[in-house]
């Protein structure tokens, strides 16, 4: 069963990532990561990450990144 609040709280929990937001649009999973200032990484590697912790049908479809010199914490 697909959970995006077990994605996204995976994806918090890991060390290189600043924020995440994880939803189902109806035909898979989305995410919006913000990775930490100096951190270089994939959505494939990310990816394979999720598959291999918490299962495929719980690993995001298309992730996309956003910038954290850009992201603004309220």
């Amino acid at each position: 069963m697909v959970n995006p609040k077990l994605t996204e709280n995976f994806l918090l929990a890991q060390d290189n990532v600043l924020d995440a937001s994880v939803w189902y649009d109806g035909s898979g999973l989305r995410a919006h990561v913000t990775p930490s200032p100096g951190v270089n990484m994939s959505a494939h590697d990310l990816r394979g990450i999720c598959a291999a912790v918490i299962g495929v049908e719980n690993t995001p479809d298309d992730i996309v990144f956003i910038d954290p010199r850009r992201h603004r914490f309220h």
